[in-house]
């Protein structure tokens, strides 16, 4: 592979990021270039000790949409993150990706739950007018209901702020051990 081929797929791989980012990650494996002809290697020396653009790409791919996550954690920038982790690793697929699916959706009924429970006195309230029968049991369960609905709301809001600092925490802790690091 010659350099102007290892510029072209990687610039090819990094074409997801923007325009400014590019060109300076690209002008970064340039010095690389430039230092590595000053110690004598040749292009394909230094290409090999890089690595494979396709690696690097998704590397810093990862890299960039793990900050996205940490200064702006919506949730795709944080289904961009993952795919991204899961594309570094085989096993991040197999060992992560079914636990990472099991919290969510844990986390995700919470939520539906919670909700459910909250709206249940409306729910009451539609029983009351339409069907014109009023049972003073049923208020008491949707007082309890909606009791509940509140505390599973809160459980859920934190469940979902530790899902994402867990998350976050082994994505660099990812990326370090695949980078060697």
């Amino acid at each position: 592979m010659t350099k102007e081929k290892f510029f072209q797929e990687l610039s090819e791989h990094l074409r997801k990021l923007p325009e400014e980012e590019r060109n300076d990650i690209l002008y970064d494996y340039e010095e690389h270039f430039q230092f590595g002809i000053e110690e004598g290697k040749t292009e394909e020396e230094i290409i090999k000790a890089l690595g494979s653009p396709k690696a690097i790409a998704k590397e810093t791919l990862a890299s960039h949409h793990l900050e996205l996550v940490k200064h702006n954690p919506t949730p795709s920038n944080i289904a961009r993150a993952i795919v991204a982790i899961i594309g570094l690793s085989f096993f991040n697929l197999v060992v992560v990706l079914g636990p990472l699916i099991a919290i969510a959706s844990l986390i995700l009924s919470l939520w539906i739950v919670s909700a459910v429970c909250v709206f249940s006195p409306i729910l009451l309230l539609t029983k009351i007018v339409f069907a014109q029968i009023f049972i003073l049991s049923d208020v008491f369960v949707a007082i309890i209901l909606f009791g509940i609905g509140l505390l599973l709301g809160i459980a859920a809001y934190y469940c979902t702020i530790w899902f994402k600092t867990l998350f976050v925490k082994y994505a660099i802790w990812n990326l370090k051990v695949i980078k060697g690091e």
